[in-house]
């Protein structure tokens, strides 16, 4: 499958997850290559949405946080949150290869 957006990996999913995606052929940017290691998600959000990047995330606080919602509504963020975010590493790289796919195609049709 040929991959048509930008999947943005924040820091709380690291970088092993983002490394597995590039080798399937998936479009990556990485929190530390565009932010501090600190800077709150209604920083980056905005930058991230308007750069049109879709966010893979653990952090199942980015929609309870009313702050960070509101950012995600007002930049239409496309956000895909992993929320069962204690599994083990090579566990959580295996959900996001294996759904990948998925996750281009709802984002195609919203």
């Amino acid at each position: 499958m040929t991959y048509q957006y930008t999947y943005f990996i924040d820091r709380a999913l690291g970088k092993s997850i983002g490394e597995a995606l590039q080798e399937i052929g998936v479009k990556i940017e990485f929190h530390h290559a565009h932010f501090a290691p600190d800077a709150p998600d209604t920083e980056w959000l905005p930058i991230v949405s308007q750069r049109g990047w879709i966010v893979l995330t653990k952090d199942v606080n980015i929609g309870r946080n009313i702050l960070e919602v509101q950012q995600i509504a007002r930049y239409q963020a496309q956000v895909f949150v992993l929320v069962s975010g204690n599994l083990p590493r090579q566990t959580m790289i295996n959900i996001f290869v294996e759904t990948i796919d998925k996750i281009e195609r709802i984002t195609q049709d919203n």
